[in-house]
């Protein structure tokens, strides 16, 4: 059967409409942010919870007991599923979590305590800022004009997704902020560096790592957040797959040597996580793996995985 061009182009469409809704259209209704309190005894405090799925209807993800403002334990969870709930588990400092989540809540049973708490929606103080007067807009959804080059797909919502290659924008500005608006990919059977793996290259060289690290604690230099090579995130403030995150990103040149190397300054969700972090002496112009010197003010990674961006603007200081 002969087939026409516009057929053709039409089954095309549908099949990178399908890709797209595989890992961004998904209903997931266990996965997510739970908060709630706890108590052990005479002690007690709020609980702060990130599951997320790994496939055919097994969770993991952790459970944080915060004491004040301190940490009173990190329990890594594992799940198993019955009828009509996902049950939970889980040990760390002989406390031993049993539990069960259902219909948007999480309980259960602490040694000598126990646990409650409600699946809740965070999105990013930051998320849809406007570039401020004076700001270079990078990427606004449709004119692409500041990339050197630009070898990736436009996508719906004004954003762009991950294609062929690693794509560079133009400029010439030492110290700057930048705001970057991303979401990575659901990818529940995937782990680690393969799931949801992008990267900010700051000068091509300097990583903000992006990467679906939501459910993981603690973080490593080269999770969601933190600065590949150099310094790890506290914490975990990552949302999860498929919602649109922010970075909000200072980068100060210093004199661009290792006695006044640059630093860093990362805002994850409107939340600081790295402050005027130094670059060391080491990758001072050279950056770390896959860096790119002379690849110009902002690298944006392809690493394989279908990442999307969108608002992308910078603000010389």
């Amino acid at each position: 059967m002969k087939l026409s061009r516009i057929t053709v182009y039409a089954f095309f469409c549908l099949i990178a409409v399908s890709a797209i809704g595989q890992y961004y259209d998904v209903n997931e209704p266990i996965m997510g942010i739970y908060e709630g309190d706890w108590s052990i005894g005479d002690k007690k405090g709020v609980l702060t919870s990130q599951i997320r799925s790994i496939g055919d209807g097994q969770y993991d993800g952790f459970v944080l007991l915060k004491e004040g403002k301190s940490d009173f334990a990190v329990i890594k969870i594992k799940s198993q599923k019955d009828e009509n709930a996902v049950i939970i588990s889980g040990t760390s400092k002989n406390i031993e979590l049993n539990g069960k989540i259902y219909d948007g809540k999480m309980s259960g049973t602490l040694k000598d305590g126990q646990f409650t708490a409600k699946k809740i929606v965070k999105r990013s103080p930051t998320l849809g800022e406007k570039p401020p007067q004076g700001a270079v807009i990078l990427f606004d959804g449709k004119n692409t004009n500041q990339f050197k080059n630009f070898t990736w797909k436009l996508v719906e919502g004004d954003a762009m997704q991950v294609g062929r290659g690693d794509v560079f924008f133009k400029g010439d500005y030492k110290n700057f902020k930048i705001h970057i608006e991303f979401r990575t990919p659901f990818m529940p059977k995937s782990f680690g560096q393969a799931r949801g793996n992008s990267g900010v290259y700051l000068w091509s060289m300097y990583e903000v790592q992006i990467l679906d690290s939501f459910g993981v604690y603690p973080l490593a230099d080269n999770d969601c957040g933190s600065i590949y090579m150099v310094k790890a995130a506290p914490g975990n403030n990552c949302l999860p797959p498929m919602e649109w995150q922010t970075y909000d990103i200072i980068y100060h040149d210093g004199d661009g040597t290792a006695a006044n190397p640059p630093e860093i300054t990362v805002y994850h969700n409107g939340v600081l996580t790295l402050e005027k972090v130094k670059i060391p002496a080491q990758m001072v112009g050279k950056g770390g793996t896959a860096s790119t010197p002379g690849g110009g003010i902002l690298k944006l990674q392809d690493h394989g995985n279908p990442v999307q961006f969108r608002n992308i603007w910078l603000l010389p200081l």
